[in-house]
């Protein structure tokens, strides 16, 4: 379901099975907490500090400093797979859910809040710039804005193109201001952003891939 590699060059492999690391060499789950062991991992993510975030199917939020794990509280109950990570300034990390809404867990605090001023929906994919957030859910993708403190947020787009389409993940291009969105049913699209405005192009039509998850 998801990969990430840490600072010494490990790779994390999120499975229907649970964690577990690659060396280059073979793959081991001895170092997963029992209370991890065997949970589905959904999504991953390193953060300006290195440490890896892990997001499982049951709800339970993971982070690893590249010594130990520890389990995170959002500072709510959470009954739905987390979907999504980002991080904004000042060590707050976005947590996006699928039907348990949006938090901003402070790294430093130790403490998550929920976030206010998004539309009700069933989170799917999470990417930010900056103070620019596009939100993924099953019914589409939205840009919105958010405060540094990841308290509120304000809605300032929604694509047209993608209304009804669920969102499967959402990457960031090496080109600027461009992010490739991954969808179900309807394939890869090219996302270029110019302040509110966007351009959208499908791609993968000559490869017959127009229709892929």
């Amino acid at each position: 379901y998801t990969i990430s590699q840490d600072d010494r060059g490990f790779v994390w492999i999120g499975t229907g099975m649970g964690l577990c690391r690659f060396d280059g060499f073979k793959f081991s789950t001895d170092m997963v907490p029992d209370t991890l062991a065997g949970q589905v991992v959904g999504t991953s993510f390193k953060d300006s500090g290195g440490a890896l975030w892990f997001g499982y199917q049951s709800g339970s939020i993971a982070r690893y400093d590249g010594k130990s794990f520890e389990l995170i509280s959002a500072g709510a109950e959470i009954n739905s797979s987390i979907n999504g990570f980002a991080e904004l300034n000042d060590g707050i990390i976005l947590i996006a859910t699928l039907n348990s809404g949006m938090f901003a867990y402070n790294s430093v605090t130790g403490k998550g809040t929920p976030v206010n001023g998004l539309e009700a929906g069933m989170y799917t994919a999470l990417r930010t710039k900056g103070n620019a957030m596009l939100l993924g859910s099953q019914e589409g993708l939205s840009l919105y804005s958010i405060d540094n403190a990841g308290k509120m947020a304000s809605l300032k787009v929604k694509v047209a193109e993608l209304e009804n389409t669920k969102i499967q993940d959402i990457q960031a291009s090496l080109e600027r201001n461009t992010y490739w969105i991954a969808t179900e049913d309807q394939g890869i699209f090219q996302l270029v952003l110019n302040g509110e405005k966007y351009s959208i192009t499908k791609t993968g039509l000559k490869f017959n891939l127009g229709s892929e998850n």
